[in-house]
């Protein structure tokens, strides 16, 4: 199993090409092309920001001690 496969919902997480740390919201799979995708939402300030992104692209933050 790989890392993008355990991610679930209240994990927070990366995209592996870089970014802020995001908190996934929902995790789903597109019916027609089988891939699965987190909804995804982090902050810039105070601004929220929400969007969907494949499993395939985000690593889990290891949770601190």
């Amino acid at each position: 199993m790989s890392d993008s496969e355990d991610i679930k919902v209240g994990d927070k997480v990366w995209l592996k090409s870089g970014g802020p740390p995001m908190m996934v919201r929902t995790v789903d799979t597109n019916a027609s092309s089988g891939e699965s995708f987190a909804d995804c939402e982090w902050f810039v300030g105070t601004a929220a920001h929400r969007n969907d992104f494949a499993l395939s692209s985000l690593t889990k933050i290891p949770p601190t001690a």
